[in-house]
């Protein structure tokens, strides 16, 4: 009800964003069932036209965008046919690495039979981008290991819906791309269901959430 209440004001209508709205059809869908079909519903027809600023060439810092697309494509392209590789699949499933884990990993992705060299990589990523959180990043993780990691939240039985549904957005998250910054947990769309997010949302298990993710995170870097 203090959703459906929030929905017919002006002020939920500003700035709204399609997370919000796919919270929104979650959250309802199951009462569509109640809809008074009898009494009928007015059609509401809208009619915007898409206004579009000026167009800006934003140059890259020091080499043309499109310098590597090709190369970038045949290093996601080899980690992700490679993920029977044991450093790979300690990556995906949340398994801490070693220095040992990434020297056999470059073994192969550096080698005359893999996508590049290390000068390419180091042109194309930096050298700041650790292998490990590139590869994570790249196949994400793996959606038991990530539940696994929340295992003693989900289990405890005493969570809210909004609860459950705030740590099934972060698993998401994990499992699409691999790490979280806990920056985002303050954002959009974390900030969805409660506008402090991880603290209004979780205010007594913030803190050991946050150790958690930040468990998940260290494990895409060498220990």
């Amino acid at each position: 009800m203090e959703l459906i209440l929030e929905l017919q004001s002006d002020d939920f209508w500003q700035g709204v964003t399609l997370p919000m709205l796919e919270n929104v059809r979650r959250r309802l869908r199951s009462l569509v069932q109640f809809v008074d079909r009898e009494s009928g519903r007015q059609k509401v027809y809208t009619d915007f036209e898409d206004e579009f600023g000026t167009l800006t060439d934003v140059p890259g810092p020091g080499y043309q965008i499109n310098e590597f697309p090709d190369y970038r494509q045949k290093v996601e392209r080899f980690v992700r046919e490679h993920q029977t590789h044991a450093t790979i699949h300690r990556l995906k499933h949340n398994l801490p690495i070693h220095a040992a884990d990434i020297a056999a990993l470059e073994a192969i992705l550096f080698s005359e039979g893999g996508p590049c060299s290390k000068l390419q990589f180091v042109a194309t990523y930096g050298s700041d981008l650790p292998l490990g959180k590139l590869v994570r990043e790249i196949v994400g993780l793996d959606r038991k290991a990530a539940q696994e990691a929340f295992r003693e939240f989900l289990t405890r039985g005493n969570l809210t819906a909004d609860q459950m549904t705030f740590i099934g957005q972060i698993i998401d998250h994990l499992v699409e791309r691999g790490t979280i910054d806990p920056n985002l947990l303050i954002d959009t769309p974390f900030t969805d269901l409660h506008h402090e997010g991880i603290h209004g949302v979780l205010p007594h298990d913030a803190q050991a959430l946050l150790r958690t993710i930040e468990t998940i995170n260290h494990n895409a870097l060498v220990a």
